[in-house]
């Protein structure tokens, strides 16, 4: 397990958090926990609580759905190594997971719980910016939002949007809705 590279390094690398300042990632690290998953080991299952995010600090990991079918093998959606994390909407929203996370070797993860989140964002003003503004982008950047004139747009693209988890959960619920219009158009 590499436990020698600075965890903060991860945490940096998660879009929500790329541009925080040294204390704010040192606020958020210390909330956050130190987890070892064996091999076969599910870090979470499909429909569990969302109870935070999950940072690959070593390792690899599948994110895999099942498919409903009794006896049909589960579907494999990704697999991610060092540096990836998961878990990035429910942790936000308290929406159940949508998938499971399984570890295909031994894997070392850097976890932050939803409800330290929770507070984090509450005294720190610049972490709950920095996740809102990201959120945005990703809205703004979704088909249904690529409409120049509308109103909500502009005010969104000016930064009028309040940093808060309530907005931050709105605007994950418009992702979520988003993917699941693109994964039936998928099918």
């Amino acid at each position: 397990m590499s436990t020698h590279v600075d965890p903060a390094s991860y945490i940096g690398n998660v879009p929500f958090f790329k541009n925080l300042s040294s204390l704010d990632l040192i606020s958020i690290m210390c909330c956050t926990q130190t987890s070892i998953f064996a091999k076969d080991e599910n870090l979470f299952n499909q429909n569990d609580p969302a109870d935070g995010l999950y940072i690959l600090r070593s390792g690899k990991i599948w994110i895999y759905i099942f498919s409903g079918i009794v006896g049909e093998n589960p579907k494999v959606l990704a697999e991610f190594g060092p540096g990836n994390y998961v878990g990035e909407f429910g942790f936000i929203d308290g929406q159940p997971r949508s998938a499971s996370a399984m570890a295909l070797e031994p894997c070392e993860v850097t976890y932050l719980p939803a409800h330290e989140f929770a507070k984090l964002i509450e005294q720190h003003p610049d972490i709950a910016q920095s996740v809102t503004q990201y959120l945005t982008r990703m809205v703004l950047n979704l088909p249904q939002f690529k409409i120049k004139n509308s109103k909500t747009r502009s005010l969104m693209e000016q930064g009028f949007i309040e940093p808060n988890l309530t907005t931050m959960k709105t605007l994950c619920w418009a992702i979520r809705e988003s993917n699941k219009k693109v994964a039936i158009w998928r099918k």
